[in-house]
C-alpha cells in the first residue's frame, strides 16, 4: 500500500535509504497554499518511489525545495557516519546505478545528485568545504556559478560551474564552494560513476583529496512550475574493504586502508597508514596502528586503540573503551554516545601533549531548535546545556546535561590531565 510524506521535511527510512520531503527554499510561503510537494513511496522498497510538486511564480528564481533520497548521511545529520564515509583519496569505487523518469508539466528545474565534502570523517555543517553537484537532466535551468572548465568521464562530458562561498544563510556564517557538473547529456538510466567525477576534480584541483564523502542524495532542484519525479529502480555501491558479519580478525596493509567489520565481534588492526576503521555492531577491538587514524566504533562495547600518530576515535553507542595512545588524539562524541547507563572510558588522556575532547556534534540542549553548545558550569543549576568536570581518583568524570532537570544525560570516564581548555564544546 502506498504511503504519502506531504509535510515539509518529513523523513522515512526505507531500508538502506532515507526519503526526505525537503523543502529547504520555500521561506514564508504557506504548504497547500502557496506550493505543494509530496512523497509517494511503498514501505520496504526504494523503487516505485514518486515525488511530485508544484511551485507557484517564482520571480527571485531560487531553488525552493529538494525532495529527495538519501544514502549514507549528510553533514546536517550532526555529523554522523556511515557505510559510505571514505576519504577521496581512499576511495576504490563509489557509484549509483538510476532509471529514473521525469515528468515536465511546466516551470524550471533539474534532476541532480548532491555530495558533500568536509574535512573531517562524519563532519557537521561546519565542516563542509564543498558542495559537488551531478546535474542529471535540467528543465530551463542555469547553474549557479562561472563555467571554469569541462570534464570527460567514461565518455560523458560535462562543463563545470564554480561558485565560491555560497551560503544557505547569512545568519550561520558558514559557506562552501558549489560545484556544479553538468553533463551534455540527459542520464536518467544508467550507473553514475561518481568516483570518476570526483577523481577528476581531484585532478583539476577543485577538489582536495583529503576530503570526506559520507553520502549521497539524489532528488529534484524545484525552483517553480510542477512535475514529477519516478524512481523506477534504484542502488548504490560504496567500495569498502568489507569484513563478514561473522566474528573476524583481518588487518590491513602498509598504505591507507578503509575497512568495514560489520556485524560480529571482529578485531580489526590497521597496520601502517592512515586508516579508517568503522567497528558496526558488534563488540569489537579496533587497533590504529602507525599513521593518523580513524576509529569508529558501533553500537556494541568496543575498544579503541590509536596506538601511533594523531587519531579521532568515535565510540559511538554502547559502553567504549577509547585509548589515543601516542600522539595529539581527539576523541569526539555526538548526541546518544556515553549514556549515565553506559559510560565511555578514556584510559590515557593527554590533554597537556594535545589530546582533546570534541563535543561539538552533540546538541546540549534538546529543548531548542538547532544546534546548541554546552557552557562549563561549577554545579548543575538544572538548566539545560551544562558541562562540569568532577575529579576522583586516577582521574576526572565529565557530565553534561542536555534537558531541564539536574540528571546528567552524558557521563564520560577519563584518566589524564583534564582541563577545560582540552575540551572542544
Amino acid at each position: 500500500m502506498a504511503i504519502f510524506l506531504d509535510q515539509p521535511f518529513a523523513e522515512v527510512r526505507v531500508g538502506a535509504w532515507r526519503l526526505s520531503n525537503n523543502t529547504w527554499g520555500v521561506g514564508n510561503l504557506q504548504n497547500g497554499t502557496d506550493y505543494w510537494q509530496t512523497i509517494q513511496y511503498t514501505p520496504g522498497t526504494i523503487n516505485g518511489t514518486r515525488f511530485a510538486w508544484e511551485q507557484r511564480e517564482n520571480w527571485q528564481g531560487n531553488v525552493r525545495a529538494f525532495p529527495q533520497v538519501i544514502y549514507g548521511t549528510k553533514p546536517w545529520d550532526k555529523g554522523r557516519m556511515s557505510d559510505v564515509t571514505m576519504r577521496l583519496d581512499q576511495m576504490q569505487n563509489l557509484d549509483m546505478t538510476v532509471d529514473l523518469r521525469v515528468e515536465r508539466y511546466s516551470g524550471v528545474g533539474n534532476v541532480a545528485l548532491d555530495l558533500w565534502l568536509t574535512d573531517k570523517a562524519g563532519g557537521g555543517p561546519a565542516t563542509v568545504t564543498t558542495e559537488v553537484m551531478l546535474w542529471l537532466d535540467d528543465d530551463n535551468m542555469s547553474p549557479s556559478g562561472t563555467k571554469v572548465g569541462r570534464m570527460n568521464v567514461q565518455g560523458i562530458g560535462a562543463d563545470i560551474y564554480v561558485h565560491e562561498n555560497l551560503q544557505n544563510d547569512s545568519a550561520s556564517g558558514i559557506s562552501w564552494r558549489y560545484i556544479a557538473v553538468k553533463l551534455d547529456v540527459e542520464y536518467l538510466i544508467g550507473t553514475i560513476d561518481i568516483d570518476g567525477f570526483l577523481r577528476q576534480l581531484v585532478s583539476l584541483g577543485w577538489l582536495s583529496a583529503d576530503d570526506w564523502i559520507s553520502g549521497m542524495e539524489l532528488g529534484a532542484e524545484v525552483v517553480s512550475g510542477n512535475g514529477a519525479l519516478n524512481i523506477n529502480n534504484l542502488s548504490a555501491h560504496a567500495a569498502h574493504y568489507d569484513v563478514t558479519a561473522g566474528a573476524d580478525n583481518l588487518t590491513g596493509s602498509q598504505g591507507a586502508d578503509l575497512i568495514n567489520a560489520r556485524g560480529g565481534n571482529d578485531s580489526i588492526a590497521g597496520g601502517a597508514g592512515r586508516d579508517t576503521l568503522l567497528g558496526d555492531g558488534g563488540q569489537d577491538r579496533l587497533d590504529g596502528g602507525g599513521g593518523n587514524d580513524l576509529l569508529q566504533g558501533g553500537a556494541g562495547n568496543d575498544r579503541l586503540l590509536g596506538m601511533f600518530g594523531a587519531d579521532t576515535l568515535l565510540g559511538g553507542g554502547g559502553a567504549d573503551v577509547l585509548a589515543g595512545g601516542a600522539g595529539a588524539d581527539r576523541f569526539v562524541f555526538a548526541t546518544g554516545d556515553s549514556l549515565p547507563a553506559r559510560m565511555d572510558r578514556i584510559t590515557d588522556f593527554a590533554g597537556s601533549a594535545g589530546d582533546r575532547i570534541d563535543l561539538q556534534q552533540m546538541d546540549a540542549d534538546t529543548l531548542l531548535e538547532g544546534d546548541q553548545a554546552f557552557t562549563l558550569v561549577d554545579a548543575f543549576t538544572g538548566a539545560a546545556g551544562e558541562l562540569r568536570i568532577q575529579s576522583q581518583a586516577n582521574g576526572f568524570v565529565l557530565i553534561g546535561n542536555t534537558d531541564s532537570d539536574a540528571a546528567a544525560e552524558f557521563r564520560l570516564l577519563v584518566k589524564g590531565d583534564l582541563m577545560p581548555d582540552y575540551i572542544f564544546f
